[in-house]
């Protein structure tokens, strides 16, 4: 019988014996509270695609007067509420591509350093690492990374062509596909967006190519990494470079499909095996897999063309506007420790932000991949490649030429200033 039910079957007699001998029950004895103390409430918020059931569960387990309440939005959103500081939260969920810009504003959330260690190389990768702490401050902690690989349908393409040397560079890959495209007469690429994003990832760490300049606004007029990443991604929509001759003169014709990724068409051509190649980040090699429809894996991953590459990943950071930063720093450890890191791989394929655990769980091109980059992203760098890769996105749908959709990219790029 529990504590509760005990003490109210004692008032019961108690009360009864009085009763009968016409005495009415003390004060002490009729309020006694049999109501169960209320929880305290902890407010986490985050997005889609980054999953909490795996760890929350068990986290509430171990702190039976807490109540997690998840504020679950999409990932513009989210981050909208973050930056406007509308986002009433004791422990929010930052998308990588989204720190550069939030780090901007990193007073506002509380540094966990004293109490939980620096951010030190092997909890995170350098580009990571850079964007997570300011001046010692450790504002974010990583517990994710995104990973890329170059994933090829083995039903499809002959894996061995693609796995030597033949494949090492961008250009090598646009030859390739090439190739293909003729022999099938269906699309290499799903789409274009996925190798510009990689190929602007793979920049020098240098002023030169710098997305945003030492003034703070953007800096893509004559940017060497810009161009190349724009010429090569008009070589894959079958039109010639506009800055300079990346492929050595290549005339080939279009690999890439016109289909954005997770869309419907996206979807429809995956599971028609209308494409042959796609790169991918970890958090979205099991939706590949499903999405063929096959009961075995049909996809080999490869090294991306030139130095890796990383998309996405999740760090979590505390408010210092929270009303509980005490047990949100306690669940931001949880969701951060080499366990829960491990286990989100397993159930939701997040690639650990720890360098040994994601050698382990991911070894090959998939965990060097993160290892390779290098540049830091600026706080504008988001929204300037949102921009480019929308221009981009005009020319694959037949809707703008691209001297004219470059020209509208940089005016758009011009107001973020």
């Amino acid at each position: 019988m529990s504590r509760t039910r005990r003490l109210t079957a004692i008032v019961a007699v108690a009360a009864s014996l009085l009763s009968a001998c016409s005495v009415d029950p003390p004060e002490s004895l009729a309020a006694v509270e049999t109501t169960p103390t209320a929880r305290s409430v902890l407010r986490v918020a985050t997005y889609d695609n980054a999953p909490l059931d795996h760890a929350l569960t068990a986290w509430e387990r171990d702190h039976p007067t807490v109540r997690v309440e998840v504020l679950e939005s999409d990932i513009a959103t989210h981050h909208a509420a973050i930056v406007e500081g509308t986002l009433e939260a004791d422990l929010v969920a930052i998308d990588a591509h989204w720190l550069a810009g939030i780090r901007q504003d990193h007073e506002l959330f509380v540094d966990t350093a004293d109490s939980l260690g620096p951010i030190t190389p092997t909890d995170a990768p350098d580009h990571i690492a850079a964007q997570v702490v300011v001046d010692e401050h450790v504002w974010a902690r990583p517990a994710s990374v995104g990973g890329l690989v170059l994933a090829t349908r083995s039903d499809l393409v002959d894996v061995a062509a693609l796995a030597g040397s033949d494949v090492d560079t961008w250009c090598d890959l646009i030859r390739t596909g090439d190739t293909w495209v003729s022999a099938n007469e269906l699309r290499f690429l799903p789409s274009v967006e996925p190798m510009f994003r990689a190929v602007i990832d793979q920049r020098p760490v240098d002023a030169d190519h710098a997305l945003t300049g030492p003034d703070g606004n953007a800096a893509i007029v004559d940017n060497p990494a810009v161009e190349l990443a724009w010429d090569l991604s008009l070589l894959a929509l079958g039109h010639p470079p506009m800055f300079g001759d990346p492929c050595e003169g290549w005339e080939g014709g279009r690999i890439a499909g016109n289909l954005p990724r997770f869309s419907a068409p996206w979807t429809e051509a995956l599971a028609e095996g209308s494409f042959a190649a796609t790169l991918v980040p970890a958090w979205a090699l099991e939706r590949l897999e499903t999405g063929t429809g096959s009961t075995q894996s049909i996809w080999t991953h490869h090294h991306v063309p030139g130095s890796g590459g990383d998309r996405g990943g999740t760090s979590w950071a505390i408010p210092a506007a929270g009303n509980r930063a005490d047990l949100a720093e306690d669940l931001l450890s949880w969701l951060t420790s080499p366990t829960q890191q491990a286990l989100a791989w397993r159930q939701a394929g997040d690639l650990p932000a720890e360098a040994g655990l994601r050698g382990d769980v991911a070894a090959g091109p998939l965990a060097a991949s993160v290892e390779s980059v290098r540049a830091i992203p600026g706080p504008h760098d988001r929204a300037i490649v949102e921009i480019l890769t929308t221009a981009l996105e005009r020319i694959e749908a037949g809707n703008a030429e691209p001297a004219d959709a470059w020209e509208d990219a940089l005016f758009r790029i011009r107001r973020l200033d």
